[in-house]
């Protein structure tokens, strides 16, 4: 009688667990990343008697299977389409634990968290590399008024974000050089910004389409032409003329034998520098030094002559377009040149994150205040997790990148330790955690459901009832059973 009973309470001892296990599962049916549990279980083993001795667990197991993406309007949001996990970290213990679960947010320190205080970790920008032409103005302030473009670069080898910006140079612009030495009108110096400031958006949009080609930079155009005999009076006519086509443009300069050539020789450089993107400098020696503006491109200097003499042409460098991000670092180093000639200044940031496929990442905390970042002065802006795991600040018509989420993997997620309902710690039957870069697909926006089924678990309760009621045959009734499992109970 005795092992009978024993073998009923058996029963309802499992059936309790099992009970609770699926209660467990249907309880997270709506927690982000919760994994169903799985209850198995088996008979003990026969004694000499033909009579079981009933029923016991044999295993409660995840079943670490992909759930169900669904999409949000939280740009915190972010799922794991693959086998990873998050990398979150307890500061205070200074323990790392993996999880599911997306759902992240903004903590009080700036850093990325879950909502229970665990740091994500991943991978921050190292440094802000750094245009300026003044020193004392490395972010983005009042300073610099005027936007210039805000550009995001994904490949398979890193994520960038180029933005930049300038002062009002409309404003700042005055005539500048001197006669025979660069000189321009203030309207001409606004346009060549505005030439160069084409140039360095066309260049931004090269470079985005082709970012990991070699870094090799554009070279501008300069040409030299020696008028040898210009201060040769017995070459003079009553009427002498310098000419030049520049860009299909005829350009001449006008003296006589009475006038002083080099005030002739200088003028002719003034009027090819007062032509937009185009710099001439007169020297002494009867030449003039022709350079364009902007770096790549090719102005046509065509039939030079001094009355029907021509100059000797040298060539001192030839126009030539560079690729990856010396492309675009050509293009800005001249915009710049224009801008501080103008008495604006300029101002570039890019923020790098490189996407390694080491197994293993060294990885840190990821802040998202742009005061503690050196971005601009205030904590105003957006933060927006994209596809990818790529992190965004978004201010205005800027956005900045500050680091990117990773993901492990593990040999065996099974032997995790589980902390909570969807928080695990690794074992050494787990393996160590490996880079799962080339495995994970990470969605924005987007949370991962909980993998329970209700239906399964309907069936997972039917089955255990059937369990229940096989180890209840040794005792007469279902009701004497429970009875009895109360009495010792109490």
């Amino acid at each position: 009688m005795i092992s009978s009973l024993y073998n009923g309470l058996s029963g309802i001892i499992t059936h309790e667990k099992a009970i609770n296990v699926e209660g467990n599962n249907v309880a997270n049916v709506n927690t982000a990343g919760y994994k169903n549990s799985q209850m198995s279980f088996q008979d003990l083993l026969y004694s000499g008697s033909n009579k079981g001795n009933g029923v016991t667990t044999d295993l409660i197991s995840k079943q670490f299977i992909q759930g169900t993406i669904a999409a949000t309007e939280n740009g915190y949001d972010l799922a794991i389409d693959g086998d990873g996990y998050f990398v979150v970290k307890n500061d205070r213990k200074n323990e790392t634990f993996y999880t599911r679960s997306g759902d992240f947010l903004k903590g009080r320190d700036g850093t990325l968290q879950t909502p229970h205080g665990l740091k994500i970790l991943g991978t921050p920008i190292k440094n802000n590399e750094i245009v300026s032409s003044d020193p004392k103005h490395t972010k983005f302030d009042g300073t610099f008024d005027k936007f210039i473009s805000s550009t995001t670069v994904v490949n398979k080898k890193f994520i960038q974000t180029i933005n930049s910006a300038t002062t009002d140079y409309e404003k700042t612009a005055k005539d500048i050089g001197k006669s025979g030495n660069g000189l321009k009108k203030r309207a001409v110096v606004i346009e060549d910004v505005i030439n160069n400031l084409a140039d360095y958006r066309a260049k931004l949009e090269l470079y985005e389409g082709d970012a990991t080609a070699p870094y090799k930079k554009s070279t501008k155009q300069i040409k030299k032409f020696s008028f040898s005999n210009i201060y040769d009076k017995n070459s003079f006519l009553n009427k002498n003329i310098l000419r030049m086509s520049v860009n299909n443009t005829e350009v001449t300069q006008r003296f006589t034998k009475n006038d002083d050539p080099q005030e002739a020789l200088n003028k002719f450089a003034d009027k090819i520098s007062s032509m937009t993107g185009l710099k001439a400098v007169a020297d002494d020696k009867g030449s003039i030094t022709i350079e364009s503006l902007v770096p790549g491109k090719v102005d046509f200097l065509t039939y030079p002559a001094f009355n029907d003499d021509q100059p000797i042409e040298t060539i001192i460098s030839k126009p030539s377009l560079g690729s990856g991000k010396g492309l675009l670092d050509s293009a800005r180093d001249s915009l710049k040149e224009v801008l501080e000639l103008a008495n604006a200044k300029f101002l570039e940031v890019t923020n790098t994150v490189n996407i390694s496929t080491k197994e293993d990442l060294e990885l840190k905390e990821i802040q998202l205040n742009p005061v503690v970042l050196n971005l601009y002065d205030d904590e105003v802006g957006v933060v927006e997790i994209e596809d990818g795991g790529g992190i965004f600040l978004k201010n205005g018509k800027n956005k900045f990148l500050v680091g990117k989420i990773e993901t492990n993997f593990f040999r065996d997620d099974n032997e995790l330790e589980l902390i909570g309902e969807n928080l695990y710690k690794e074992t050494p039957s787990s393996g160590k955690p490996r880079n799962a870069v080339l495995r994970d697909r990470l969605v924005s926006h987007s949370l991962e459901k909980s993998n329970v089924s209700l239906s399964d678990t309907l069936v997972d309760l039917i089955v255990y009832q059937k369990a229940f009621e096989a180890n209840a045959k040794s005792i007469t009734t279902a009701d004497e059973l429970l009875k009895t499992a109360i009495n010792l109970r109490k």
